[in-house]
């Protein structure tokens, strides 16, 4: 069986909740990444606390244990098969860099232990029936959103230059930016990549530079951005700038006035008008003090995605829980991000353009929005 007696207060065999769910989170506490696993640390302790009080589960509360996987998908892995190989965990909440959640999802399939990953938005991470992601990936909403505004701000050309060690990013780099090209009406004059080690972009921003594209498309991961948009300013590029997901977390705001203007897409800003995104900014800004970031939206809908699920369940047994996360998701839900609703366990989303203003994320446009 893939549980265990109710005496280790996690997953019970047959039906029934147990007194406390257990549920392993693996985030990117510290290292290159860490903006995005804090915050998302704080989401999901947000929607625990939630469910705890509401008594959602009645008697039954849920416990996360968290565990630091730094920037290591090594890491990650080990602490993944630790969770697996204890019963007491229900499910596991995974890491958010795709590097590490690839790491981990094959090892959960093969334990058939639920694993709810966010953000992880690269293919090879939803390799069965037991991997779920609440998060919409990039490459599904990019398009729709940045494409529009490009052709408002009358972009013919740009530049590329991307992280290559970041497989979302490479799959806008080299996909998802060359099939807008021809819809939205814009030449790519070129493309060229840095790793995820790179802190000096003065040689690539330079080539790109005298490409004289209109915009640049600079795809790059945490601290490299305000890096690279400080150098870009610096060579005397003055046109349009377009980020990714990455470019936020107030990664921009040690680049000062050298930051402001990059605009991205993503799938949530605290600006959103849905029902569950204002419900869900008003409770978080009470607790923390703070605007949220799609990172900690995400990994509180992650939970209530849990919730729900071991509610319909009655179980926290793994194999009865992944039936009824199933059917959680076919469902689908009002969130933190919006209407939630998923194809093959994956979530769909129109997203939102955004803007730096130098000191925040600004809502521009939502996809299918004027």
């Amino acid at each position: 069986m893939s549980a265990c007696g109710s005496d280790s207060g996690g997953a019970v065999a047959g039906g029934g909740l147990p007194a406390t769910v257990h549920i392993l989170s693996i985030k990117e506490m510290t290292g290159a990444v860490a903006f995005a696993g804090t915050s998302g640390e704080k989401g999901l302790q947000l929607a625990v606390e939630e469910v705890n009080k509401q008594k959602f589960l009645g008697s039954t509360t849920i416990k996360v244990d968290t565990q630091d996987s730094g920037y290591n998908a090594q890491t990650a892995a080990s602490l993944a098969s630790q969770g697996i190989a204890n019963k007491k965990y229900s499910v596991i909440s995974g890491p958010l860099s795709s590097q590490q959640a690839a790491a981990v999802a094959p090892l959960a399939q093969k334990g058939k232990t639920p694993t709810v990953f966010v953000q992880a938005a690269s293919d090879g991470i939803l390799v069965g029936d037991y991997i779920y992601r609440v998060t919409a990936p990039q490459p599904s909403f990019y398009a729709a959103n940045v494409g529009p505004y490009m052709q408002k701000k009358n972009v013919k050309s740009v530049s590329i230059l991307y992280n290559a060690g970041s497989p979302t990013i490479a799959e806008l780099a080299t996909k998802t930016i060359p099939d807008m090209a021809a819809k939205y009406g814009f030449k790519i004059k070129a493309t060229s990549s840095v790793q995820l080690s790179t802190q000096d972009f003065a040689s690539p921003i330079s080539k790109l530079v005298a490409t004289k594209p209109d915009a640049a498309v600079l795809l790059l991961v945490g601290s490299q951005n305000p890096a690279a948009m400080t150098q870009l300013r610096q060579a005397g590029f003055t046109g349009e700038v377009f980020g990714n997901q990455s470019s936020g977390g107030n990664n921009l705001k040690s680049a000062g006035k050298d930051g402001v203007g990059v605009v991205w897409a993503t799938d949530f800003n605290p600006a959103q008008d849905d029902p569950g995104s204002q419900k869900f900014v008003a409770a978080y800004k009470k607790k923390y003090g703070e605007e949220p970031l799609d990172y900690a939206a995400e990994a509180y809908d992650s939970v209530w995605l849990i919730a729900r699920a071991l509610k319909e369940a009655g179980s926290a047994d793994r194999q009865e829980l992944q039936k009824a996360l199933d059917k959680v998701a076919q469902a689908g839900f009002e969130g933190a991000q919006g209407t939630l609703s998923f194809v093959n366990r994956d979530l769909r989303l129109p997203g939102v353009l955004v803007q730096w203003d130098g000191s925040k994320e600004v809502m521009l446009s939502k996809a299918g929005q004027p």
